[in-house]
Parts: structure tokens; C-alpha cells; sequence
């Protein structure tokens, strides 16, 4: 390798330092082939385009808890209380209630049933829905498979970070209904999974994405992404699984794109050396032949 070679290189290890490489490859996030758009039907190239142009995979409003991506870290969240004396993120007080104010204005009144969990918290849900479904007659293996289709191991939940909820509305609640699919046909779930995204939250497990984020169809639990991000989740039926493997796949093609445009650069900066070498030498060829035939004039 030669030295011209080894400079580009380095210089190009400047351009893209660790840390923002590392960013690139955080999570264990879906092939871009997995990635579907099921509301806007919009291509690969398309969602990349329309991203925000803000959006950034190390947003903390974006961090990725799940089974493909545990969390083996406490979590430090400032909490508030809701009315219900649920705990959730101080972040986010403030567009919650802003969702909760809106759905009132809307004739829905809500009830928050879950907010932030500890990991000793959530792990003991995980081994309670277990043994409930063992004592009804499931095997262990039964037990397990059925409670991870909604309860996700201590070390993958999002409840940890504060930033997740499960809600339902009165109109649901009244009748009886609690934390189950069908609550989906009910007035107050439409109004949130349509209106939740204006306050920064999105449906977090939606229908037909349960190969994508693991969990069933969860039509209670929404998810704080911020606003621009949680418009552009729900306005093309992504998940944040997809939404960050979308970010990352355009921050990807950016850095090749640099990368080529550096080598480029550097191509052109040579070649520009090299005819301005070679000039000088056919000026010194010409001034010397001047003279040669001057003085044998």
C-alpha cells in the first residue's frame, strides 16, 4: 500500500469518528427488506427521503428496549405520578397531559394501568402471568411462550425507561374491559391510535408487526418518541423497530456517500498534482530547448 493510500485512509478514520460509527450499528434492528410502510405503502427509498431531518438513532426518545435489544442497566428516569399513582417519565408529563385534556375535550376520559416498571418489577410480572397460566393447566413451556407474546423479560421492557404506558378509556373500562385485543373496537383506542402521534406517542405494537417487534397486537400501550418522529411512525404504519433501522440505513448511505465523494476529491486533488508536475516539466523542457538553440544561433 502506498503512502497516497494510507493517508486517504486515515484521513477518512477523521472524517467518521468511532462514536458515530458505533451509533450505526447500536441495535439489532430488521433487514431493510423486512421494513413495510402498511399505511403509505411507500418504498424503502421514499421513507428515507421523507425521514425528519432531525431524526437520529441516539435520540434518547428513541431508545430501543426488547427481546432483541435487553437492557442489563437500571435505568435512571425522573418520575412523576399520575392521578391514578402510576409512575411515569417527568419528560413527558407534559404532552400526556396535553393527550389526556384533548381526549377529554373528545368525550373520552382515560385511566392510566401502567407506567414505568424497575427491572425487579417487571420480572416479577413476568414469573405472575406464568404461574397464573400454569395453575389453569398450561405446561411451563406453554406458560412461557403464552406470557412472552405480552410480557417482555425483565431485562426487555420499555416500561423501564419510563416513557411507555398502557391506557385505556372509560368507555372501555366501564364495561368491564380490560387490557385485551378487542379493546381496539372501542371509541377511546381509535381516538388515541388516531390523535396519539399530535402529542409524540405511537401504538408501539401494532397489528400484522408482531415479526417485527416480537409482542402481539397491544392496542393499549402507547410509546413517547416525540412529535415528528411519532407522525412519521403512524403516518406510514411503521414501528420504532423499523424507524430506527430506516435511520440507520440512510446515516449508512450518507457515509458511503461521503466516503466516495472523499476518494473523489482526493482522485482530483492527485490528478491536479500530477498535470501541474508535469507542466513544470515541459516548461523546463522548453525553456532549456530555448536556450539550446539560442546559443547555438
Amino acid at each position: 500500500m502506498n503512502i497516497k493510500k494510507i493517508f486517504l485512509i486515515f484521513s477518512l478514520l477523521l472524517i467518521f469518528p468511532f462514536d458515530q460509527a458505533l451509533a450505526l450499528t447500536k441495535y439489532n434492528l430488521p433487514a431493510i427488506s423486512q421494513i413495510k410502510a402498511i399505511k403509505s405503502n411507500a418504498s424503502i427509498d421514499e421513507l428515507i427521503d421523507l425521514l425528519p431531518e432531525d431524526a437520529n438513532i441516539v435520540d434518547p426518545y428513541l431508545f430501543l428496549v426488547n427481546p432483541s435489544n435487553p437492557n442489563n442497566n437500571q435505568v435512571d428516569v425522573d418520575l412523576v405520578t399520575s392521578i391514578e399513582g402510576i409512575p411515569y417519565a417527568a419528560s413527558i408529563e407534559e404532552k400526556l397531559n396535553q393527550m389526556l385534556q384533548a381526549g377529554l375535550e373528545n368525550d373520552y376520559q382515560f385511566t392510566i394501568i401502567s407506567g414505568y416498571r424497575s427491572t425487579d418489577q417487571q420480572a416479577g410480572l413476568e414469573s405472575s402471568r406464568k404461574q397464573a397460566l400454569m395453575a389453569v393447566g398450561y405446561s411451563e413451556s406453554e406458560a412461557i411462550h403464552l406470557t412472552n407474546l405480552y410480557t417482555a423479560p425483565a431485562n426487555a421492557t420499555e416500561h423501564m425507561t419510563g416513557l411507555a404506558i398502557d391506557i385505556l378509556g372509560q368507555d372501555w373500562t366501564s364495561i368491564g374491559g380490560g387490557l385485551t385485543e378487542n379493546y381496539s373496537e372501542s371509541g377511546s383506542a381509535q381516538w388515541l391510535e388516531e390523535n396519539a402521534a399530535k402529542y409524540g406517542f405511537i401504538l408501539r405494537y401494532p397489528q400484522n408487526k408482531s415479526e417485527i417487534t416480537t409482542f402481539n397486537f397491544e392496542p393499549w400501550h402507547f410509546r413517547y418518541v416525540g412529535q415528528l418522529n411519532a407522525q412519521f411512525i403512524m403516518e406510514h404504519g411503521l414501528t420504532l423497530e423499523e424507524y430506527l433501522a430506516l435511520i440507520e440505513e440512510r446515516d449508512k448511505r450518507e457515509k458511503s456517500e461521503k466516503i466516495r465523494q472523499a476518494a473523489k476529491n482526493q482522485a482530483v486533488n492527485e490528478a491536479r498534482e500530477w498535470l501541474e508536475e508535469q507542466k513544470k516539466t515541459i516548461d523546463e523542457l522548453f525553456n532549456n530547448e530555448s536556450f539550446n538553440k539560442k546559443d547555438h544561433d
